[in-house]
């Protein structure tokens, strides 16, 4: 039966015939912003006319009016994929682009297949079904053809007079898909081209529908990002600042700035740059103004480079991102988030996008695909672009084009990853003309730049004297001992920092010291804090890790900086939720023994300020547990700890002006003790998209989720949650991706108050907050049974890690 209607539409109110064409060419356009390729251009114009072809079925029509449709007849990403590589190989005779066609349009929706996949595909272009949606279309040609021939999509004409021998053609270009043979440098190119056709058209497609072009112009506004904004907020924040760590701050940011225009000579540009840097003397803005400086020598050929600066736990995220705000107001007033952009998956957008109020559905659309011109996001946001085979992560891979990329404590990369990441990012600056600026003070000698911005950088690290690390390695120590051994060096007067390295073990000491200081300490999160904090006399004493729900957790930090610069004495108890890149400053500081380079993260907060001219300690212990097992080894295995207490024992007592040339010769024991190959680096080769889906930065562990209810607000939110899920199955197709927004939103709100935990039966007795959703509920009503107000969730096995928040 003959379509009922001659018009025929891809989504609600959307005609197909504007969504093929409108589809295609934002893909051209998106390709021609990253690589100047005739062919490669033309490739993604014909993939995305093509990509939904098969929408002119009478099934698809059907079931977008609502009706049912038998079996899969309305489906089509098969039939468009077929005809989409029988296309590109009539048009431009390219086999392997006619492959790449097949591939992304068959699955642009989801996940892209590995390309060996091609070859057994062939088994499936007979199938009954795509015979059946030809002859829907060939009974609507009347109707269509038409339309065929206003977005040069005529071929198609020729391929439904004979679909067999189509088909066929189809079937010889898939068979080729299992005989090609690339050098390393092909496998590599091959790998990012498909990539980036797959990232163009499903962020094409999902725009297009989503009509996000009705609110505000197609591409980005080159708004004026200077470096003067970065001397602006330098000269009004530190002028007249004389410490000794702003005098070596200052001196730092001179010397670079003048370094950097010799390097910017270069002819070409060099594609990847280090800043090596003591903590705390401002790499951030030093970073940031490096990237604004190469960004303003690029726009003289035209070239206007995002700035995407990526930060390894999501934790240190919002002070980043607060800083860039603050630097960027001076100029921009409120910014916007086309200009600055924080994005983690538990961040949300919010504010105006080119000065447009725009629905939600459709601001996410664009910061999901960063198209912003600063971007503050994760390690793992970032790699995820560019190593994996989600098409909700891969659609932002073409704005990393010609980019420049802020790679900012790089040495929190896990270890086994640092081979592959530092050879796709590498590639990535020889195929997307990407530039890379790497920042740490622990550089791990497997990442190299070009150059390096900071002249003569040793020197700078041999004049400091703000810790002294002190090993007590030697001596094993229980839970309980530590806490003795804090009080024998705590002169009760300091202000002083314990990073344990599990929850449990956190816990106990926290406990021990409680209840040694008695009423003497203000605890925060107890019933009494907000009166008993009003006496500065008394000490606070405070703890963090992830068995704290989020909210509080970002609150206890701010107020634990607030205190500290009032010079009050603070007793911070924590996991290493507080390692990298956390702005607090403490007089002392104790550690369980780990990773050198982690030991060193927590010597950073200490005396950060340069507040102790004649320096602080920082002591490095070792927990073992009741079965005598260490600690350290329940979270990072053996070689790396033992590699840190042999370069303890060796030297016992060390100055933060030796830490450099240290930690260079641990980085090198490091590589030579461990393998640091990938299996992944095999999968890219061979385009193996399919196995690249386990990638992660993340240690997955089988953890559960609990939402707690810790106070009014977590009520609430919940309240709105549950509505929001309720009304979903009531809410008509036309509004069905704004409320889905909405309903990511609250969500993303519930993240707030939820902690994740280790399984047990006590946790399993828990019911869902809604069923099915893998979300468990703790009430006000039990509140106190499971969750306690000072150390958070109570767990009878209270676990083996911690983990950062990436």
């Amino acid at each position: 039966m003959a379509h009922s209607c001659n018009i025929f539409y891809s989504h609600p109110n959307i005609f197909l015939k504007n969504h093929l064409r409108d589809v295609g060419e934002l893909c051209a356009k998106y390709i021609e912003n990253c690589v100047y390729d005739k062919k490669l251009i033309e490739t993604a114009r014909l993939i995305g006319k093509t990509h939904d072809f098969a929408k002119y079925t009478d099934f698809f029509q059907r079931y977008l009016r609502g009706e049912k449709v038998k079996g899969r007849l309305s489906t089509h990403s098969r039939l468009s994929a077929i005809l989409s590589s029988w296309i590109l190989n009539r048009r431009l005779g390219d086999p392997f682009l006619s492959l790449v066609a097949f591939l992304c349009v068959d699955r642009h929706h989801g996940f892209i297949e590995s390309f060996s996949k091609l070859y057994e595909m062939v088994k499936f272009l007979d199938e009954p079904l795509i015979f059946h949606q030809i002859n829907s279309i060939k009974r609507n040609l009347q109707f269509i053809k038409d339309e065929f021939k206003e977005i040069d999509l005529e071929d198609s004409l020729e391929f439904l007079s004979d679909p067999d021998k189509g088909i066929d053609e189809v079937k010889t270009v898939l068979n080729c898909s299992d005989h090609l043979l690339w050098d390393e440098e092909s496998k590599w190119r091959n790998y990012f081209t498909i990539l980036l056709l797959y990232s163009s058209l499903v962020d094409a497609d999902r725009k297009d529908a989503g009509r996000v072009y009705e609110n505000i112009s197609i591409g980005r506004r080159y708004e004026k990002l200077s470096t003067g904004v970065v001397k602006s907020y330098r000269k009004e924040k530190f002028s007249g600042l004389n410490r000794p760590i702003d005098v070596l701050r200052e001196e730092i940011f001179a010397l670079s700035e003048k370094n950097l225009e010799h390097i910017l000579s270069k002819r070409p540009l060099p594609k990847i740059i280090t800043i090596t840097a003591p903590t705390g003397s401002g790499k951030t803005i030093l970073g940031f103004y490096i990237a604004l400086r190469i960004r303003e020598v690029l726009s003289i050929n035209g070239e206007n480079p995002r700035i995407i600066y990526s930060l390894p736990f999501i934790n240190i995220i919002e002070q980043t991102y607060s800083v860039f705000n603050n630097v960027l107001s001076q100029h921009f007033g409120k910014v916007t988030v086309d200009i600055l952009l924080k994005h983690h998956h538990l961040a949300f957008p919010e504010g105006k996008f080119q000065g447009e109020d725009i629905p939600l559905d459709k601001i996410l659309l664009l910061t999901d695909a960063w198209d912003s011109e600063v971007i503050v996001t994760t390690f793992e946001q970032l790699v995820g672009s560019i190593i994996g085979n989600r098409g909700s992560s891969l659609r932002k891979l073409h704005n990393l084009a010609n980019s420049i990329i802020i790679l900012d404590e790089i040495q929190a990369i896990p270890l086994e990853s640092w081979k592959l990441i530092q050879e796709v990012l590498t590639k990535l600056t020889r195929f997307f003309n990407v530039r890379i600026i790497m920042m740490t003070a622990t550089r791990p000698v497997i990442f190299r730049g070009d150059y390096e911005v900071v002249p003569s950088y040793e020197a700078f690290f041999e004049r400091l004297n703000r810790f002294t690390i002190i090993s007590h390695v030697n001596m094993e120590m229980s839970p309980e001992e530590a806490v003795k051994f804090f009080f024998l060096k705590w002169d009760g007067e300091s202000s002083a920092l314990i990073v344990l390295n599990t929850i449990k073990t956190s816990k106990v000491v926290y406990n021990g010291i409680s209840a040694k200081l008695g009423r003497k300490a203000v605890r925060l999160g107890s019933t009494n804090e907000a009166d008993a904090i009003k006496d500065p006399s008394k000490p606070i004493l405070a703890y963090l890790s992830t068995s704290i729900v989020p909210s509080e957790r970002r609150r206890r930090v701010n107020l634990i900086r607030d205190i500290l610069r009032e010079g009050r004495k603070v007793i911070l108890v924590s996991t290493q939720v507080v390692e990298a890149g956390v702005d607090l400053d403490f007089d002392v500081a104790f550690r369980d023994v780990g990773p050198l380079d982690s030991i060193i993260q927590v010597a950073g907060r200490c005396n950060r300020n340069w507040r102790r001219e004649a320096g602080s300690q920082m002591h490095v212990i070792r927990i073992i547990d009741n079965e005598g097992r260490p600690e350290a080894e329940k979270i990072y295995g053996k070689i790396l700890p033992n590699l840190t207490i042999n370069t303890l024992r060796k030297k016992p007592i060390i100055e933060e002006r030796e830490i450099l040339n240290l930690i260079n010769d641990y980085y090198v024991k490091v590589l030579d003790s461990c393998n640091v190959g990938s299996k992944y680096l095999d999968y890219i080769r061979n385009l193996a998209y399919s196995n690249l889906s386990g990638f992660s930065l993340i240690r997955e562990e089988p953890k559960v989720s609990i939402f707690v209810e810790v106070n009014d607000d977590a009520v609430a939110v919940l309240d709105k949650f549950r509505k929001a899920l309720n009304n979903l199955a009531s809410i008509k197709m036309d509004d069905l991706f704004e409320y889905k927004a909405e309903l990511r939103k609250l969500r993303i709100d519930l993240e707030d108050y939820v902690v994740n935990v280790w399984p047990s039966e006590r946790v399993n007795s828990l019911d869902e907050i809604v069923p099915k959703i893998g979300i468990y509920h703790v009430p006000r009503d039990v509140l106190s049974a499971y969750y306690d107000r000072e150390t958070g969730f109570l767990q009878e096995n209270e676990g083996y890690g911690e983990d950062y928040i990436w």
